[in-house]
């Protein structure tokens, strides 16, 4: 079975060289890592540069945080 949930993120993307801006996205979360999850929390993303929109966010580090 698959416990993993459906999350919505609403996050600022801090692209390098240009500047910040809002960005919507949603992801499967393990319940391991939505443990782990708070506001204001910094981490990793993948942003495709034909479609800025298009977010994915590393969460595989975030007990190192």
């Amino acid at each position: 079975m698959n416990f993993d949930l459906l999350m919505e993120f609403e996050l600022t993307v801090l692209p390098a060289g240009t500047p910040p801006y809002p960005a919507t996205t949603q992801q499967l979360v393990s319940p391991w890592q939505a443990r782990h999850l708070r506001s204001g929390l910094t981490v990793d993303a993948f942003v495709d540069p034909s479609n800025p929109a298009a977010v994915w966010l590393c969460l595989e580090n975030l007990a190192a945080q």
